[in-house]
This record gives C-alpha cells, structure tokens and sequence, in this order.
C-alpha cells in the first residue's frame, strides 16, 4: 500500500512536468506566431507595385502626382554657404503642395557628397523634412544627385554608382527602414552607356542598378525602388528611354520605371512619347520623374519651339496623356517662377505672364505652367471629390468685396480685386475673369486677384469671380466698373467707347 502511494505520488509529479514542459512550449510557439503576424501586417503597410499599378498600404491603388523641390540637399556651395533647405522644404510649403495644389508627391534631391560632410547633422535635416512632408501627406521621393554641383569629384563624378555609394544607399536603406511614405531613386539621370553596363557596371569600381536593389534590399527595405534609364537607352529622341530594354533583367517586384521630359514635351505627338516606354507600356507602373514646359529654361533646348501662343495647348495635350496613361509624375519644380510666383502664398504661374514671348526671352522669365497644372490637378480631386461624396448640393456664397460696384479704377495701373467666399463645406477655388477672359485662380483665402487695367480711359469692365466647391457647385459674383478719364502711366490714354 504504502509501494503504491509512493509510485502514485511520483507518477503525479511527472505528470505535472510535463503538462508544465507543454504549457511552456505552446505558449512559445504562441508568441513566435504572434511575432509572424506582428510581421506580416506591418509588412502590409508599404506600398508596393501590382501590375502596372502602385497600391498603398491599405491596399488601395493610388498615382504619385506632386513636384520636385531642389534644395541645399543636393548643392554643396549652397549648403557650404549656410542655406538651410528646411527654408523651403518645410511644413508650409508641404501643406499648400496637399491642400492648394491636390498633390501627394515630393521628389527631393540629395548627395552622398554633402551627406559625407556632417552626417548627423545632414540627416537630422533631412529627417525633418520627410517627416513633415509624410504627416502632410506626401510621399517622398529621394533622389541621388551624382555630379560636380553635388559635390562628386574624380572618379565619382562621371554620372554613374560606385561601389561606395553602396555603402551609402545602405546606410540610407537602414536609416528609414521604417518609413513607409519613402521611395529610393538611387541615381538620378545616369550616365551608363549600354544596358549590361547600367544593369552590372564595369567590373570594377562602376557598380549598376543591379547591384544598388540588391543593396538596398539586404537591409530590409520594403521600399518601392525607381529606375531611370539615362543614356542607356540612347542619346537620340528617336532611340532614348526603355524602347530597347529587357524588362525581365530586373526581378524585384517593386521597382517603377521612370523618365524626365522637357523638350519632346513640345512634339505634341504621344506616339513619341509612348515609343519611349518601349514594352513597359500597359505592363508595368511609368513614372515622370521630372517633366517640364520651360518658357526660361536655363538651356533654350529645353524650350525651342514654345512660345506664349501654343504653351496652354502644348501642356494641356501632355496632362491629359498623362492622365490616359495613369502615368505617375513630378513636375519640375515647386520654386519660382517655375510651377509657382512664390513662396509666400504660392500662387500658380501662368504662361500669360509677360505674352508674347517665345523660349528664353526676357519677357519669358516670369512665365510658367502653374496655372495649367493647378487646376489639372484640381480637376482631378473634384473628381475624386465628387465620386466619394455626391450627395453635397450646396453651392458657395460669393461676392466681390473690392473694387466695388460702379466704381472707377485707373487705367494703367495694378488693380486687387478682392471677394468673399464661404461654402458648408469648403471653397476649392475662386476663378477671376475681366470681360469673359480668364485673370487667375486663387484656391486659399482670402480670395484675390491682381488685374493689370488697360490704358483706355472711360472704358466698362465687367468683373466676374466664380466660386467653385468640392462637390462641384459653383456661385458667381459681377460687378460693373468704369476706367477714369485720365492715365497715370508714360504712355497716352487711348479714348474709350462714348455712352450717351
């Protein structure tokens, strides 16, 4: 008896290790599932490519459109001298790109070569910029800027990887691992001249795209990574971009192929521009990296052939290829008097500035296509707008504040015209016109405008200003209005029309 209790008592013991040795090892493979989920869902949060489309990390398809911004990040007498690129790549520029402009873009260019002179002081600025770009609903895009104004010499400046940059991109690949709204442009225009070359470099120090993905990713980037084909592809119009490039050379899945445009722009012709994507075309995601209509293109060649005459045709021909391709951009640049006058209230330009002009003369310094790109892009949230919540009939209430009503202004002179908009929702634009002619648009309050009066005395203008809603709906505002009978300027008042 007293055998049986004892024998009974340590079959009890071990009975009792080992539901404890179990328990502990459930609960083990408990936790290391857990972390294999933990995994998977923040894996899910990046965007990455399907097809010919970028998907985001909640699985909805989106289309990079916003604007380069060049900064001291990538120009080393700039940066030496003390200009602080947070001057402009900051939380306000960021917020008018989101809320007046309808982007969701920024391509920053940066340098390894300036990086190399203070690193943490270099990234803690950069940090701060992304940062403030992704919380106002950016991606960002960094791109590698590999020449002599960014700091490169002999033997890094010739356009093209080298095996230290690797380490670079390593580094920066680590650094925002965790950044789900980063892209990685890893060289930007490169000067490879075949495609072996530009895949695998030289053998030697000359490193390719091949190599930057591979070192990118082996520090567990997520990351969408984007290609630029450069001089591989050609030095012609009629040969340059991927026409002639293997797609299946490149096995990543998230890689977006992209190109710069500034003069072919002006062809007009999309079979141009769909013979420089090659088979990419409908079977991978394209993307403008820089584009441009450059009426004071630094280099005239960006610009033959444009003039004030066919601009507006011109760029409206090319957004809407861009919108039929579903093709992702950023245009060139955020800056004056590139895409906007200013960085005060960062107002379009407009290719009316300064007409008539033709490419890279004076009277074309002011001029630009941010009117044109506005309100392309403003069409295309109204449409998003409009899908997602079509149930807002309420149109705006509008009037014109100043000049008032039967009222004088002077000819020859600058003149403000000033309104009062509100809407329950919100007012996305007000547009101005003098006579049935388009002013400006303004698409932050307070609303106003600037008119140029013509130098006819005792002349009638008829003012109107329309209001525009997300939803669609529009109110409109007129007054009437007379020129005085005298000139302030030089030249002589030209007689206006006799009312009796």
């Amino acid at each position: 008896m007293q055998r049986l209790q004892s024998f009974s008592n340590v079959t009890t013991k071990k009975a009792l290790h080992l539901y404890a040795v179990v328990l502990v090892v459930t609960l083990l493979i408990a936790i290391f599932i857990g972390q294999g989920r933990a995994l998977a869902a923040s894996e899910s949060g990046f965007p990455h490519v399907q097809g010919t489309q970028l998907i985001d990390g909640n699985g909805q398809p989106f289309i990079l459109r916003g604007a380069m911004i060049e900064s001291s990040f990538a120009y080393i007498k700039s940066w030496k001298s003390g200009k602080d690129p947070l001057a402009i790549l900051n939380t306000t520029t960021f917020t008018a790109m989101v809320q007046q402009w309808h982007m969701n873009a920024l391509r920053i260019n940066i340098s390894e070569w300036i990086y190399d002179l203070n690193p943490a002081t270099y990234l803690t600025k950069l940090d701060t910029a992304i940062q403030q770009a992704n919380a106002a609903g950016l991606y960002v895009i960094l791109d590698f800027h590999n020449d002599r104004q960014s700091g490169a010499v002999a033997p890094y400046n010739d356009g093209m990887l080298h095996t230290v940059s690797l380490t670079w991109w390593k580094t920066m690949a680590a650094h925002y691992l965790n950044y789900p709204m980063v892209m990685f442009d890893p060289i930007n225009e490169p000067q490879y001249t075949s495609w072996p070359m530009w895949l695998h470099g030289n053998g030697g120090t000359v490193v390719g795209y091949a190599d930057a993905i591979a070192a990118i990713r082996s520090t567990g980037a997520q990351q969408i990574i984007i290609v630029e084909p450069g001089k591989a592809g050609g030095p012609t119009t009629a040969d340059k971009g991927w026409e002639t490039f293997d797609a299946t050379t490149i096995t990543d899945p998230n890689i977006v192929y992209s190109k710069h445009i500034y003069k072919d722009i002006i062809s007009g012709n999309p079979t141009l521009w769909d013979h420089q994507w090659g088979s990419l075309l409908n079977t991978h995601p394209i993307f403008y990296g820089e584009w441009a209509l450059l009426p004071n293109a630094l280099h005239p060649v960006h610009c033959q052939g444009l003039n004030s005459t066919n601009a507006d045709s011109l760029i409206k021909a090319f957004l809407s290829y861009l919108g039929q391709r579903q093709a992702n951009w950023t245009a060139w640049d955020f800056l004056p008097y590139h895409l906007i006058e200013n960085t005060t209230n960062f107002k379009p330009t407009s290719f009316a500035t300064g007409a008539p002009w033709a490419c890279g003369a004076a009277a074309a310094a002011q001029a630009g296509m941010g009117t044109e790109v506005q309100n392309y892009l403003a069409s295309v949230a109204l449409t998003s707008t409009s899908t997602s919540n079509p149930t807002d009939t309420i149109p705006p209430s509008i009037s014109i504040t100043s000049p008032a009503n039967g009222s004088r202004v002077q000819p020859e002179s600058i003149t403000t015209i000033t309104v009062s908009a509100i809407d329950d929702v919100g007012v996305t634009k007000v547009v101005f016109s003098v006579n049935g002619t388009l002013l400006c648009t303004d698409t932050s309050a307070p609303y106003s405008c600037q008119w140029n009066t013509p130098a006819t005395a005792n002349a009638t203008y008829t003012i109107e200003a329309k209001a525009y809603d997300a939803a669609g709906n529009t109110a409109t505002s007129s007054s009437s209005i007379k020129s005085s009978g005298k000139c302030t300027g030089k030249r002589k008042c030209h007689a206006g029309p006799r009312h009796r």
